[in-house]
């Protein structure tokens, strides 16, 4: 398993290419956990690709670019979360 968050992903790649060769269409079960970047997303749009959020597959790419900006914004909301709550515990001197 690869992390959404990262931007290189031979798993995914490889997918992708075997897609394209075989006129196939991925499916992903969430789109949220194949990437949380808009760029990513519209990248995947743009390219050769076709593919279908199980969770949701009767959405349009409106939708889909939506969703995508919402699950953008929700990581970073994680990581300023994270962040604080770590900076609250350093403060009551937890070792992390």
């Amino acid at each position: 398993m690869e992390s959404g968050k990262r931007a290189d992903r031979p798993e995914l790649a490889r997918a992708l290419d075997l897609c394209r060769r075989k006129k196939a269409v991925l499916l992903i079960a969430k789109l949220d956990r194949l990437s949380r970047s808009v760029a990513f997303i519209s990248n995947l749009m743009e390219s050769r690709v076709d593919f279908l959020a199980v969770d949701m597959p009767e959405a349009s790419r409106l939708t889909i670019h939506i969703l995508a900006a919402v699950a953008e914004h929700e990581r970073a909301m994680i990581s300023e979360r994270t962040r604080a709550a770590m900076a609250q515990a350093k403060l009551r001197g937890v070792k992390l």
